[in-house]
């Protein structure tokens, strides 16, 4: 037997503590025994079956989102980043059976969400992500894909989601990368003309000097997947449009891979029937009964 949710039973170990600790009425008492069944029952304890591979039609991704401060550019409505996460759910959306990676970077790599086809689990993790919260504020596809290499994901189709940054090395980066992905598919957001970046206090960004930043998309992009033989494309005006336009893309790369499944014997019905017992028999006319029995035992004692 094991539980599902065993964070539950820590619960337990300080109320059984209090409860030898403490002398209470027989009401108080049976009243955390059965939260104590409760707490077992929440736990969900399970009996094994068989564990058994499901076969399902879809593609190995792995998302790389740019997060770094250039993203918060307005070239692209409402900001780069937004429109990113929005084509991102649009993505899993229209597509429940992919089984994705989600990894977000700016000079450094932060895992959202390992491979999975829980797409709920990384909806979660986006609307949690506080750009806020992040304190490197660059852009480095060079220690992206350094990472991506050591993680090998040579079976995987991996998506790019990035202005660019500031990178102009592209042979450097071709050199890292070549080989080493199923297929590479590279989203560029921003235009030629670029845009303003604001501050967390709604200020625009500024250099050293004074001078307005103004980030533009990084022609690298384009360079680098002609180089890399990628799929480019620009975000345009609408998510639906460039996530139809990505997903064409991706449709080639269609195949079985299979998911891991347990099958299990549910136990939580015995701990949360014997807490009903408990409950009603104590408070209905059995009470009596039971507290008969109660000081029977004690006196015996």
């Amino acid at each position: 037997m094991s539980f599902l949710y065993p964070e539950y039973l820590a619960l337990i170990i300080p109320l059984v503590i209090y409860l030898l600790q403490n002398s209470f009425k027989l009401k108080i008492r049976m009243h955390l025994i059965i939260l104590v069944f409760v707490l077992i029952s929440l736990s969900r304890p399970v009996i094994d079956k068989y564990e058994q591979n499901s076969a399902l039609e879809g593609r190995d991704i792995v998302i790389a989102l740019d997060i770094s401060h250039s993203m918060q550019a307005d070239d692209v409505k409402p900001n780069r980043y937004e429109f990113a996460k929005s084509c991102i759910k649009e993505l899993l959306i229209q597509n429940p059976n992919d089984n994705i990676m989600l990894i977000a970077f700016t000079t450094n790599q932060l895992l959202l969400s390992p491979p999975t086809t829980d797409h709920q689990l990384i909806f979660t993790a986006l609307d949690s992500l506080d750009l806020d919260y992040i304190l490197t504020k660059g852009t480095s596809l060079k220690s992206l894909f350094l990472k991506l290499v050591s993680m090998d994901i040579t079976d995987k189709n991996l998506i790019l989601i990035t202005d660019g940054g500031d990178e102009v090395d592209a042979d450097g980066l071709v050199e890292i990368l070549d080989g080493q992905t199923k297929t590479l598919s590279i989203l560029a957001l921003g235009d030629a003309s670029g845009s303003t970046i604001k501050n967390t206090d709604n200020t625009l960004l500024k250099d050293a000097d004074g001078n307005l930043v103004i980030s533009r998309i990084n022609p690298l992009l384009q360079e680098l997947a002609t180089k890399l033989d990628a799929n480019y494309m620009e975000a345009s005006k609408s998510v639906l449009e460039s996530v139809e336009i990505l997903d064409k893309k991706l449709k080639k790369s269609d195949e079985l891979f299979y998911k891991k499944e347990h099958n299990y014997f549910e136990l939580y019905q015995v701990p949360l029937f014997i807490a009903i017992v408990l409950f009603f028999m104590l408070h209905t006319k059995y009470y009596n009964l039971v507290r008969g029995y109660w000081i029977k035992w004690t006196l015996r004692r």
